[in-house]
């Protein structure tokens, strides 16, 4: 899924924000494994000319012995 973001302060003196996001989402299951799989990626630009990009990558694995590997890993630039 893709949209736009428009994030408008309470306060009037601080800058709003407009920009876009993109988000993903994939499993793969059968009757002994699963793995989850999502991304999500905001870039919104200020109107003072700053800038907000945010990424995050989560993933979820587990296996028929029970074994499970998780991680989720934010970024911001």
């Amino acid at each position: 899924m893709t949209g736009t973001v428009t994030a408008v302060p309470l306060d009037p003196s601080n800058p709003s924000f407009s920009g876009h996001f993109t988000t993903w989402f994939g499993e793969a299951d059968n009757k002994q494994n699963g793995v989850d799989h999502s991304t999500f990626m905001v870039h919104l630009t200020g109107s003072d000319g700053s800038s907000i990009k945010f990424h995050d990558t989560a993933h979820l694995s587990t296996s028929a012995s029970g074994m499970t590997v998780s991680f989720d890993k934010p970024m911001c630039g």
